[in-house]
């Protein structure tokens, strides 16, 4: 379908729009801005759905595969067809990932008391903890499931005694937390977006 022949709205946020996803279906777009709201955009119709005031600055969130559930960068987890908040999470920061099924979401977390990061893997109906992914000094940028959902890849950087930024990623196996690679030395510059194959054998990694 071409949107833009259906006068698709580009519109509707009064700062910098600064995240975006898409539904997995693609019939769903949400946008997040500085002026504290996400909307919910039909891609069909292409008009707003829902508006969701948040009380603060959206920097990032995560949209579920279906569409259905948003989850903000402090932790807010938001139905997107009521606009109703439904859960708040405990120490839940960006990156946010659901994973392809939508069962479950990945999110980074920082203890201060012990000063050191991990992800978190939640049951995205109940908001239970069900893994912990140690980081250690390795503060978490991007994430990355494979397709079939049982493997995770986080990419991060770590304070060294160098004082240089080292970039890290680390390959888990969720069902185990078995660490499956570990690659290290890409230089003090970002390394970004992890991706993993369909046929979740091969990691592509992008830097700069």
């Amino acid at each position: 379908m071409d949107y833009m022949d259906k006068g698709l709205v580009v519109v509707g946020h009064h700062d910098a729009v600064t995240a975006l996803a898409f539904s997995a279906d693609g019939a769903t777009l949400v946008s997040g801005s500085h002026d504290e709201t996400l909307i919910v955009w039909d891609m069909r119709l292409g008009t707003m759905r829902r508006l969701l005031r948040l009380q603060s600055a959206v920097n990032g969130f995560a949209l579920s595969p279906s569409g259905h559930l948003i989850v903000t960068d402090d932790g807010q987890v938001w139905d997107a067809r009521s606009a109703k908040r439904v859960r708040r999470l405990r120490r839940a920061g960006e990156p946010l990932l659901f994973s392809p099924n939508g069962r479950m979401l990945a999110r980074s977390s920082f203890n201060y008391e012990r000063e050191d990061w991990a992800v978190i893997l939640s049951d995205v109906t109940t908001g239970r903890q069900k893994s912990r992914f140690p980081l250690g000094n390795i503060h978490p940028s991007a994430m990355a499931f494979s397709s079939n959902g049982e493997r995770l890849a986080v990419t991060g950087s770590s304070l060294e005694n160098t004082s240089a930024l080292a970039d890290v990623t680390i390959v888990w196996q969720i069902s185990s937390g078995q660490v499956l690679r570990s690659l290290q030395g890409y230089g003090i510059d970002a390394l970004y977006s992890p991706s993993l194959s369909t046929c979740n054998q091969i990691l592509a990694l992008a830097f700069v």
